[in-house]
């Protein structure tokens, strides 16, 4: 489905329409498949899924300008329940610095507000000219140094958003794409992936789309996640995947939200083991996720000391292992 938004006038004089699809769109995909096709490959994959209606209950905007009839500039939303990811801002090298990418953002913002958007984040180089004109649109940084950004209709989205509650273990949907990336962009010093390389400056924007197309290929490969039942938040995950550094080994990956450190327990009696050696990593002080991997069966096999640094000095991190029969 395509809906015009409006029209822009460019630096050049030129007059471009400025418009929505919303997937499917027979008419319009193949447009946006050659414009974003040099993407890398989970991105086209991700991308092509979005065009043909494949992913769930993510709901996949893309928003373009038009020239006659041809798409000349895009900015993606995924979006599920007001939580969203902002991506694939592309206009090809030919049509830069008229102003395009400008002119979409401005009714990007105006329809994710009309909609009643709660939170939106995206992933950009710190201090570059795209990191600039986002912020004009509202986005702020996370942290000093990161181009992690975030934009919210509401100053204490997240405290509300991850609040104390009850909760309940699901699969790993596509829907659960924008909302485990909040998670994880959640400021707190932890480890968010060992599989991943995941410090507490990034996001799992793209690592979810790896984790998703792994665990299509692979069946030992398992993701469980933690979702809120009053707010409909993901608070917690934990998956289990090949450890590319040690072959025969699976790393698992490990995290509740503080207000929901409870979870721990439901996620790790959710999960089926591989037959093979699992190893897990524990921040030194987490005891409610230390207490639960003990009951899942781990066991302390090294302490690697002053490994993390953190804001205010290093913390060490716990290396536990879970052996099955191979």
């Amino acid at each position: 489905m395509y809906q015009q938004l409006g029209e822009a006038c460019l630096k050049t004089g030129e007059t471009v329409e400025i418009g929505l699809i919303v997937p499917p769109d027979a008419e319009n995909a193949e447009r946006l498949r050659s414009l974003l096709g040099h993407k890398g490959w989970e991105w086209v994959w991700q991308v092509e899924l979005s065009l043909t209606g494949k992913t769930d209950l993510l709901e996949n905007r893309f928003y373009v300008a038009r020239r006659g009839g041809e798409v000349v500039s895009n900015v993606c939303t995924f979006e599920n329940a007001g939580v969203g990811i902002l991506g694939h801002v592309w206009t090809p090298p030919t049509e830069r610095r008229k102003g395009l990418c400008t002119a979409i953002f401005a009714e990007v913002m105006k329809d994710y507000r009309s909609r009643g958007g709660g939170l939106m984040l995206l992933g950009t180089g710190y201090d570059t000219p795209p990191y600039h004109i986002y912020r004009r649109f509202g986005f702020e940084g996370y942290c000093e140094g990161s181009g992690l950004m975030r934009y919210s209709t509401e100053a204490d989205f997240e405290a509300r958003y991850f609040a104390a509650g009850e909760t309940k273990v699901v699969e790993a949907t596509w829907a659960a794409w924008p909302k485990i990336n909040a998670l994880v962009a959640e400021p707190e010093e932890f480890v968010k992936s060992i599989a991943y390389a995941r410090s507490y400056k990034d996001t799992v924007e793209d690592a979810y789309l790896w984790l998703k197309h792994l665990a299509a290929q692979n069946e030992r490969v398992c993701v469980k996640l933690l979702e809120s039942e009053s707010t409909g938040a993901i608070v917690g995950y934990a998956w289990v995947v090949p450890d590319k550094r040690f072959p025969g080994v699976f790393v698992l990956d490990l995290y509740c939200h503080p207000n929901h450190a409870s979870g721990y327990a439901k996620l790790l009696g959710a999960m089926t083991w591989p037959a093979a050696k699992v190893q897990t990593y524990v921040q030194t002080g987490l005891e409610d996720k230390t207490r639960a991997v003990a009951s899942a069966g781990f066991e302390l096999e090294a302490t690697l000391a002053r490994q993390l640094a953190k804001r205010d000095g290093f913390a060490d991190l716990c290396v536990y292992s879970r052996r099955q029969a191979r």
